[in-house]
């Protein structure tokens, strides 16, 4: 979601960038489970290396660096990977976001 989608749920969005992409990141605290709002490609990138790191879409070094770098850049993952990937790494980032391992848009 965006900052003015997040504020029509009447969110606090300050400090929120207009244009970028948002998720719910929940979390425990000491008084119960909190949410963040954190960019989409920070989420994936974190759900990513939770399920052993970039190497998981298969294909070459050169091509999982540049994916990885598009995630760290804030590229959602199936940007990253329609920019820097092939056919088959498509295919997997697409299987792992149907499976719910990584977050979709």
């Amino acid at each position: 979601m965006n900052k003015n989608e997040l504020a029509q749920l009447g969110l606090d969005t300050d400090g929120l960038t207009p244009d970028a992409d948002y998720v719910p990141n929940p979390f425990t605290a000491d008084d119960g489970v909190q949410v963040d709002l954190v960019y989409r490609a920070y989420l994936q990138l974190e759900q990513i290396n939770a399920l052993g790191g970039i190497s998981l879409l298969g294909g070459s070094r050169e091509r999982l660096e540049d994916i990885y770098g598009g995630l760290e850049d804030g590229m959602d993952l199936m940007t990253a990977v329609a920019r820097f990937g092939d056919d088959e790494q498509q295919q997997r980032a697409q299987q792992l976001i149907a499976a719910g391992k990584i977050s979709g848009s």
